[in-house]
């Protein structure tokens, strides 16, 4: 299917994608991910993206390259078990308070390590063997 970016058809992300709105999720990043390249003057026209399985996306660009783009969604399992608990209706106990104190870029440091671990293990997963 190829579409405009005035034609991405989205409204509101939900949280969990499952079928139809597995693809609503990944266009509603698709527009974060275009919004945030005009935003830094790096998104020229004209730009076709069509809608696949694996990549959800290919970019031709204005130059013709092509690029695929995969959206991925991450948690780390403590916050998985938690959001399914509340899901499921059982909010007690979902959210739970940390007494570490995080120093300097620790948290910064500890997000970039989960999603370097996490674009390396879906880079395995999508590369063919």
């Amino acid at each position: 299917m190829m579409f405009g970016i005035s034609g991405l058809g989205f409204a509101m992300c939900p949280y969990e994608p499952r079928g139809e709105r597995k693809k609503q999720y990944e266009r509603y990043y698709l527009a974060l991910y275009l919004l945030a390249l005009a935003d830094h003057q790096l998104l020229s026209y004209p730009l076709k993206v069509s809608e696949g399985d694996s990549p959800d996306f290919m970019l031709v660009w204005k130059s013709g390259e092509t690029s695929g783009l995969e959206i991925t969604r991450t948690t780390d399992e403590e916050l998985q078990r938690a959001i399914t608990r509340a899901e499921k209706g059982q909010p007690q106990d979902v959210i739970g308070i940390s007494s570490h104190v995080y120093v300097g870029y620790e948290i910064e440091e500890k997000f970039s390590d989960f999603v370097r671990e996490t674009v390396e293990k879906k880079a395995q997963e999508v590369s063919p063997s």
